[in-house]
């Protein structure tokens, strides 16, 4: 076999290996539990893991109903622990771990909060 044809094969083995990677989505794949803060307003909805900058919330359905039935009120944050999908600035929601909290959340930091006095 020609070199030449030896080294186009050699590339050609080497593009297809690295296939599957090229078209797997950017970020985590799988789903992993979160704690953090959701809050909605009006149409949006955003997801905030402790300490870290603020997701929008991809297919929120499933906790639009949690925050209707527990009477959420637009922009009042609640912490929440969430299994997901982090992707591209996005949260993808799959499952509801946990809808507020009976005592006061102290290890779990929101960015841009405000003290009222």
């Amino acid at each position: 076999m020609p070199i030449n044809r030896i080294v186009v094969c050699a590339i050609a083995i080497a593009g297809l290996a690295m296939l599957p990677a090229a078209c797997a989505p950017a970020g985590p794949s799988r789903s992993t539990p979160t704690a953090g803060w959701y809050v909605q307003r009006g149409a949006d909805a955003t997801f905030q893991p402790c300490g870290a900058a603020r997701l929008r919330v991809a297919d929120g359905a499933q906790l639009r109903r949690r925050a209707a039935d527990f009477g959420l009120q637009d922009g009042d944050p609640i912490y929440v622990q969430l299994s997901g999908i982090q992707r591209d600035g996005e949260f993808h929601p799959a499952r509801i771990e946990q809808f507020g909290s009976t005592v006061p959340v102290r290890d779990c930091p929101m960015t841009g909060t405000t003290i009222q006095r």
